[in-house]
């Protein structure tokens, strides 16, 4: 990969482009010899991005023979010559799929460690699940969020209740859960909670990392759910459905939704 190439590229990882992928063009093309291909998950991300590699390249004496769609900023093209940079909303790129167009390219290794690598996502629940296949279909979906972002899966031993449901004051295990939690973005699942689609988790997941958002903590209830006084604590309460599904099925369908969240981000073919 040619050096003002790989300046581009760490440009636009630094401003958290998506789904970075080069292609060579070499035999194929005959007007440029790389495409650096990246989404944004705004216009105004989009523009950040390419504000960035115009800066970085600027500083070695490069500049762009022309850019455009800058004033839309769904897809910006940036022209130099022998490379071009693409920079797409997540919509648009889905849309001109340029990767198909050009399915004859090679692909450059881009260095795509871990797409958020400065935030953790952390599931906290009670008890364990005691099916055998869903033990085994949450282990699938934990690992492949791991290719995505720093895991963990936590499980916690049932809390005893005493008299009917939760009370209004905090147990003392909800207060070391709280410390434990410092400085988390704390979701707590919840059947009065907000209702999102899939797109609409998906993009709220890749908000949170650009934000420097250090960890976000998903905290699945047990059978009584979570007390008043902790879900005033809670940065988002979310339902998963408004239909009663049981903790483990929660925990399940939760770890499915975050994997199908960050493939949407990555433009990832994944089922409907």
């Amino acid at each position: 990969m040619r050096p003002h190439l790989r300046e581009a590229v760490r440009a636009a990882k630094d401003h958290k482009a998506l789904d970075l992928t080069v292609l060579d063009l070499d035999g194929i093309c005959s007007f440029t010899d790389y495409f650096l291909i990246c989404s944004g998950m705004s216009t105004r991300h989009t523009q950040a991005i390419c504000d960035a590699i115009l800066e970085n390249l600027e500083k070695q004496g490069v500049r762009p023979a022309h850019v455009e769609g800058q004033s839309h900023a769904e897809w910006i093209l940036m022209d130099y010559e022998d490379f071009v940079v693409h920079i797409f909303s997540e919509r648009a790129r889905l849309f001109y799929d340029l990767e198909r167009l050009w399915k004859k390219a090679a692909r450059l290794p881009v260095s795509d460690d871990i797409k958020y690598p400065d935030m953790r996502i952390r599931i906290i629940s009670e008890g364990k699940t005691k099916d055998a296949h869903l033990r085994a279909l949450q282990a699938d979906y934990a690992s492949r969020i791991a290719h995505f972002t720093d895991f963990v899966l936590e499980e916690l031993r049932p809390q005893r209740k005493a008299g009917n449901g939760r009370g209004e004051r905090m147990s003392a295990t909800d207060q070391r859960l709280l410390e434990k939690l410092h400085g988390s973005t704390k979701v707590l699942l919840d059947e009065r909670g907000r209702e999102w689609t899939s797109e609409d988790f998906g993009k709220w997941l890749g908000q949170q990392a650009l934000r420097g958002t250090r960890e976000v903590a998903f905290l699945v209830g047990g059978p009584e759910g979570f007390s008043p006084a902790l879900r005033k604590q809670a940065d988002l309460l979310l339902s998963l459905s408004r239909m009663t599904l049981t903790h483990d099925w929660a925990r399940t369908l939760l770890l499915e939704q975050i994997y199908r969240g960050f493939t949407i981000l990555r433009g990832y073919p994944y089922p409907r």
